[in-house]
């Protein structure tokens, strides 16, 4: 990431900036405020009044970058409820607002995702043994994000 230390862009100007990085996907006032210093805004007091207006304008909204969250990581990268909520906790948005978006998960489809994750490591990992198989296997799969609780209950299920 190279910093623009050569000039030195007006609040206008990073305002629009921000405005057209924000229209590319949701984003949460972290990444923006992080991206407008990457750019070099001046102050940030400066920071502040560019992510208001952003925020006013609706083009940052942590409820809808959260959901998007939830669901593309779910959904995409096959992470568990843990380690989603722990992504949502390190971009800085409020427990609230978390609990709301995780509400969103199907039990359904969460169990399915959990499945086939579980399926899919299973057949990658080498054991001597069926509790050293499955030992790894848990940890393979917490590791994903899914609670301990449910992932030993699809572990220690016989094999269909």
């Amino acid at each position: 990431m190279k910093r623009n230390t050569d000039s030195h862009k007006s609040e206008q100007e990073l305002k629009l900036m921000a405005e057209r990085y924000c229209m590319t996907s949701e984003h949460s006032v972290r990444q923006v405020n992080d991206k407008l210093h990457e750019w070099g805004v001046e102050s940030a007091t400066a920071a502040e009044r560019i992510i208001s207006g952003l925020i006013k304008d609706r083009y940052i909204d942590e409820q809808r970058f959260a959901s998007a969250v939830v669901h593309d990581k779910l959904m995409f990268n096959r992470w568990g409820r843990v380690k989603i909520r722990l992504y949502l906790k390190n971009q800085c948005i409020d427990e609230l607002t978390i609990n709301t978006a995780m509400e969103q998960i199907d039990e359904k489809e969460y169990v399915e995702i959990l499945r086939s994750v579980v399926a899919g490591k299973s057949k990658s990992i080498k054991a001597t043994d069926k509790w050293q198989h499955d030992a790894k296997l848990m940890r393979s799969v917490v590791q994903c994000g899914f609670e301990p609780e449910l992932v030993r209950s699809f572990v220690s299920q016989p094999e269909e």
